[in-house]
């Protein structure tokens, strides 16, 4: 089974079910290969993703906590499936109440783009990803960064017009959930170095509380 022969679902959460035919995949092969210590350690971590997807899949909004426990599996499996190539981490600012709610699936895709438009593509270094959670005024703030290829070199490896259908679902929801019509609630930044050159790629995604 591939990815891409599985179409486009959409749950009510607005993720999809080509998230979880890419990790079946991941699966698939580690067991092919023989690998299966490794494989079972991605099998007990896809169990937790998949609970966490399908409870996301019955509700509009998940509580913080659950969000980060979530994205922690999803980027163990990828890294798992990646060899290792990259680090990561989570972290949640203490400005940020414990029982605070936003809406579901709005993250992932954003970390996909970076592991695949950005540390995948690495060959001089080690990627790095980082998530951060913190407050802006009754908003919860998150950015999303790597220190990949960056997005005119990533540009350059994507096949025609190629557009994440993900995230563009995100961005409608999130300016309907802010009411945000002529401003994008998702902000785009290249990381520089000391030289000036791009090391990367920031993303800062505003985020209605519930």
């Amino acid at each position: 089974i591939k990815a891409e022969d599985i179409p486009m679902i959409t749950l009510p959460t607005g993720g999809s079910l080509t998230l979880i035919a890419g990790e079946y995949q991941q699966q698939s092969g580690l067991i092919a290969n023989k690998e299966d210590k490794k494989a079972r350690r991605y099998l007990q971590e896809f169990a937790t993703m998949m609970r966490s997807v399908l409870n996301q899949s019955r509700e509009e909004t998940i509580n913080l906590n659950e969000e980060v426990k979530y994205l922690r599996s999803y980027l163990n499996l990828e890294q798992m499936a990646n060899n290792n190539k990259f680090d990561w981490e989570v972290e949640v600012d203490e400005s940020v109440e414990e029982d605070i709610r936003i809406p579901t699936m709005i993250i992932q895709p954003f970390i996909e783009n970076a592991i695949i438009h950005g540390v995948k593509s690495l060959e001089d270094r080690r990627g790095m990803i980082s998530v951060l959670f913190r407050m802006d005024n009754n908003k919860v703030v998150c950015i999303v960064s790597d220190n990949g290829i960056g997005r005119k070199a990533a540009s350059k490896n994507k096949k025609g017009d190629h557009k994440s259908v993900a995230i563009e679902v995100v961005n409608e929801r999130l300016r309907t959930k802010l009411s945000m019509s002529n401003q994008s609630p998702i902000q785009y930044k290249d990381v520089l170095n000391e030289n000036g050159e791009v090391c990367g790629t920031e993303v800062t995604i505003q985020i209605s509380t519930v």
